[in-house]
């Protein structure tokens, strides 16, 4: 078993194409690193010796049967489900996979509000009618958790016509909770199951004693997960899981077709049959003792609960109360990067292994003190909600007058990267007051900030 858990059979074969090919005459045009700018060829050099192409020997992943093939194959048997697909552009072609797979136009969809962008655009490509599933949110904390079971059932009654359910778990921040009870309810009604796990690729049969259960334990059909986001893998990797006699694998390949790069590559997929490598060598006692180390690093800091309700938060993420910005400068003015800041919290994303200097604790030492709290967790209201369609006449108004109106622009903050008002969605009072806060924090948006000046886009009234 431990020789099989060492095989990194795509990998090897990278390096053995090294070692007998004496020059390049195909793509990409560094041609093996020969051809390159001299002042990053020694930042490059070994890394642009294994980025090759689909030449004899290195396998196709858009129609794998030799190494790509089995390096897929052993994350399968790691991973405990039938088919893993390696992709190459992260989560986001995964979720537009997963979508293109479970769809198809017209069709209605169940989707979590507080989803990543990803599946906000797929479903505007795949062209489905898409009832949003308000999540539970921990009021103390500020902290939107995932859709209860109670959310699901009603929605499921209310659109019995749903071919899909489309759930993220863990959050952003770390908290997640077993959807055993979603999948059987959501199987008894015929609707597909899928989940993007983006940041739970760590989670396996191995470890769910220390961290969150995973969706695969949970017999979801389709799991989408970011290896690079907690794997030691490279960015824009990532894992597609299939576990279901319902998912025909021919669409799956074909929808992986249209959304993923004709010629991926090779260091980025070598990266994740290394990570696989990595993680398959840990044992349960492993995980513990890491749960362990990770659990210390929260005494004496204003963390978030570990617990809360049904939720377990990954030990991986630490979120820590107080102003998020102000600390987000100071842990850079020392050197150390965060993964998120907000107006109410610090989210750091720990490595597999703690760093030996302890220094980046250090501007965090003032905020020591009590860290018991008590979590109140609330339902939003209302539960489901229905994206409108947004053809016709549109207008623009200032931000502060959209509550109310249906939105005909999107605006994301990033990170995280989930829509705080989408388009289709009519604006609340709750939507406007976070923007606002978001805009005086400083808050950085990937859809851009030009309606802070020029006015937000709107569906004209009475249209």
């Amino acid at each position: 078993m431990t020789a099989l858990k060492q095989q990194t059979p795509l990998f090897d074969r990278l390096l053995a194409h090294r070692s007998i090919e004496k020059g390049s005459f195909h793509v990409p045009g560094h041609k093996n690193g020969s051809v390159f700018h001299e002042v990053a060829t020694s930042v490059y050099k070994e890394i642009l010796s294994i980025d090759q192409t689909e030449v004899e020997g290195l396998d196709d992943l858009h129609d794998p049967s030799e190494v790509i093939q089995e390096a897929q194959q052993l994350a399968a048997t790691l991973y405990g489900v039938e088919d893993t697909y390696f992709l190459v552009g992260g989560s986001t072609v995964g979720n537009l996979a997963m979508m293109l797979t479970a769809t198809k136009r017209g069709d209605t969809i169940l989707l979590q509000r507080n989803s990543h962008q990803s599946l906000f655009h797929a479903a505007e490509l795949a062209g489905v009618r898409t009832i949003l599933l308000a999540p539970e949110y921990e009021e103390t904390n500020r902290l939107t958790l995932g859709v209860s079971v109670n959310t699901l059932q009603e929605a499921i009654t209310a659109y019995p016509e749903a071919v899909a359910i489309f759930l993220t778990n863990p959050s952003y921040e770390g908290y997640g909770q077993d959807l055993s009870e979603h999948v059987a309810i959501a199987k008894q009604a015929n609707m597909l199951t899928c989940i993007d796990e983006a940041h739970g690729a760590h989670l396996l049969k191995s470890n769910e004693k220390h961290f969150p259960t995973s969706a695969i334990q949970a017999g979801a059909d389709m799991v989408v997960q970011s290896a690079h986001k907690t794997l030691p893998a490279m960015t824009m990797t990532a894992f597609l899981h299939l576990q279901s006699s319902r998912i025909d694998r021919r669409e799956v390949q074909r929808a992986l077709r249209m959304v993923q790069s004709s010629s991926p590559s090779y260091p980025l997929l070598a990266s994740l049959d290394l990570a696989r490598a990595y993680i398959a060598e840990w044992t349960e006692q492993d995980w513990g003792t890491l749960a362990t180390e990770l659990r210390a690093q929260r005494e004496h800091l204003p963390a978030t609960p570990a617990h809360i309700g049904g939720y377990v938060q990954d030990p991986l993420k630490l979120a820590i109360r107080g102003p998020g910005y102000q600390l987000k400068k100071q842990l850079e003015h020392a050197g150390w990067h965060p993964e998120l800041a907000t107006p109410d919290y610090l989210l750091l994303t720990l490595p597999l292994r703690l760093p030996v200097d302890k220094a980046w604790q250090e501007p965090l030492h003032k905020l020591r003190g009590e860290t018991t709290i008590t979590a109140r967790l609330i339902q939003q209201q209302p539960t489901l909600s229905e994206l409108y369609l947004v053809d016709g006449p549109s207008e623009t108004v200032s931000y502060q007058n959209t509550v109310g109106r249906i939105a005909k622009e999107t605006v994301t903050p990033y990170p995280p990267g989930i829509p705080l008002i989408r388009e289709g969605e009519r604006i609340t009072e709750a939507q406007l007051h976070e923007w606002q806060r978001l805009i005086k924090e400083g808050a950085s948006f990937q859809t851009g900030t030009h309606w802070i000046t020029e006015g937000f886009l709107v569906k004209q009234e009475g249209e």
